[in-house]
């Protein structure tokens, strides 16, 4: 026998509802849930540059604070606008660690690699590792590290927690003014922010 939906009362459905929810309720029941934790989508990106396929990966989120301190070469009405107009907060300036790997066939070059494990800024970056696994790049095959300068957010990823590197078999491109200026003491101010701190990260990334 088949029975329609317009053939069981709307009490009848109603009722059910309820002790479904009843149900739900009860203490010590066992429910079917969705694990907590989950990962979130894959951090990259993939184009085409001429002959060259190029992949953006992140290193996760720079936050560095106040906006009016972190950038000093801008009114803070300006930095105000810019910030309202993007729709992003006004009190702490989030910097989005991109870097980009450029395999041109015979060779893979690597620009920057973020901050490493140096949780200076928070927790929220050293993604860089996870983020080229994500997107199917193997650290041991990249042929080249170009830094663009030497703060510790775009060399920090160069040495991993044990001292080895995580790109070893890649030779390493850096400007000889930058390289000169974070391995002297005698270069930077005494009055430099954290100074200790980047000097030690510089000696232990920077220095062969």
């Amino acid at each position: 026998m088949t029975t329609s939906l317009r053939s069981i009362p709307r009490r009848a459905v109603l009722g059910g509802i309820a002790v479904s929810g009843a149900m739900l309720a009860l203490p010590g029941m066992a429910h079917a849930k969705m694990p907590m934790g989950q990962p979130q989508a894959p951090y990259f990106y993939r184009f085409k540059l001429g002959d060259a396929e190029c992949t953006i990966v992140s290193d996760g989120q720079l936050p560095l604070g106040d906006p009016s301190a972190a950038f000093l070469n801008i009114t803070k009405e300006e930095i105000a606008r810019e910030l309202h107009d993007n729709f992003l907060p006004a009190d702490n300036a989030v910097l989005e660690q991109n870097v980009l790997v450029a395999n041109f066939g015979d060779r893979v070059v690597l620009f920057d690699t973020g901050m490493g494990t140096d949780a200076l800024f928070g927790d929220s970056t050293g993604k860089l590792m996870s983020t080229l696994k994500q997107a199917g790049i193997d650290p041991a095959g990249v042929d080249a590290v170009v830094m663009s300068y030497a703060h510790i957010d775009h060399c920090g990823g160069l040495v991993g927690d044990n001292g080895n590197l995580n790109f070893p078999n890649a030779q390493y491109f850096i400007g000889e003014p930058d390289f000169a200026y974070w391995t002297d003491d005698s270069k930077i101010p005494a009055n430099y922010p954290a100074r200790p701190h980047f000097l030690a990260r510089h000696r232990r990334t920077c220095c062969p």
